[in-house]
């Protein structure tokens, strides 16, 4: 593809697919994550929110190398860049660049930049991508097919990178989910960085149960006319001949509207995900199971996660560059006694 000015003038995806050519034609494998990677999955129509680059540990520098050497801007505030703010609720960047085209010398922009961070502080369970297109049924790893939709899990599989674009990857949805959730326990204690890792964890819960809402309700509604017609129905063949035809035709139009919201929900399902993540998302997403279980709003479960894996070892080491404790909860000692996890201490 042609060299593409920065910063471009076109679209973010074209940024995009500019910084997986340099990376992967450097045999760096990257993949990007952040809202616009929730844009995508969730299939909102529009982009330009934050995205950050993920590379592994010991490509970081390798990579800064090869944007610095194709002329990308290096950050001009210093430690007063937005990116260091306590407040801000992304994790603080390994590297990054800004599109000065699209931001403000007072407050650089997160959304047209480059920003890099290390595959370690943030998708630490995940194996390293291939540097070019995933294989067809990747566990971990999908790819972009235009600036808006990833490739999805009802297409027949694509082997080749899309036409006229380099390939840019992105987790599958029910990874990314799953990884999200790991990092809400890890910065559980409140660093600012867990909104918006729990922002991801809540995009996903709603579009889930909207999807399930809109489902049951076209279903509902077709049986209801079915029985309502029926009672109505005079014992005349004329009668029954038109509702015969009546009927074939709304099944059709319905059947279309169930196979386009199923065709939707390709994005995630509960039943993607592995546990302890698949029962934390039932209760958020069922809340008649989640009252069955006692646990109407899942945090419960969120603290037994949390709760067995400091017991067996297993908890995320803390970022190495954690963002200030902003979040006004409870101490999570005090949430787990509530939740009765662990017993009162003994006077």
């Amino acid at each position: 593809m042609a060299t593409v000015k920065f910063p471009p003038t076109s679209g973010f995806y074209e940024l995009d697919c500019y910084v997986a050519q340099l990376l992967g034609q450097a045999g760096i494998p990257a993949f990007i994550w952040g809202e616009k990677v929730l844009h995508v999955y969730l299939q909102k129509r529009y982009e330009g929110f934050f995205r950050g680059w993920v590379v592994p540990d010991e490509a970081i520098a390798k990579a800064v190398q090869v944007l610095d050497d194709e002329g990308f801007p290096p950050c001009k505030d210093g430690n007063e860049c937005a990116v260091f703010a306590p407040d801000q609720k992304f994790p603080v960047p390994d590297h990054h660049y800004h599109d000065y085209y699209h931001s403000t010398k007072s407050r650089r922009s997160w959304e047209g930049g480059v920003i890099l961070y290390q595959k370690s502080r943030l998708f630490s369970e995940f194996p390293e991508p291939p540097v070019g297109c995933p294989r067809p049924g990747d566990p971990y790893y999908t790819f972009l097919a235009s600036g808006r939709q990833f490739q999805k899990a009802s297409d027949e599989p694509q082997n080749g990178q899309p036409e006229n674009q380099y390939p840019v990857k992105l987790p599958v949805p029910a990874r990314y989910l799953e990884a999200m959730c790991l990092l809400k326990i890890r910065d559980i204690e409140g660093y600012a960085t867990i909104s918006s890792w729990n922002s991801a964890k809540t995009g996903f819960v709603d579009y889930m149960r909207d999807e399930e809402h809109i489902m049951y309700y076209v279903k509902d509604l077709k049986r209801w006319h079915d029985k309502k017609d029926k009672e109505s129905m005079r014992e005349d063949p004329g009668f029954q001949s038109t509702w015969d035809r009546l009927k074939t035709r709304r099944d059709k139009e319905l059947d279309a509207a169930l196979r386009k919201i199923e065709n939707r929900t390709h994005t995630l399902k509960p039943d993607d995900l592995k546990e302890p993540w698949l029962e934390w998302m039932k209760l958020c997403v069922d809340r008649k199971y989640a009252q069955s279980q006692n646990d109407p709003d899942g945090n419960t479960c969120e603290l037994r996660i949390y709760w067995d894996m400091r017991e067996s070892g297993t908890l995320p080491k803390p970022d190495p560059k954690p963002r200030e404790i902003l979040m006004r909860t409870l101490p999570v000692e005090k949430r787990l006694r509530v939740a009765r996890l662990i017993d009162d201490p003994v006077d």
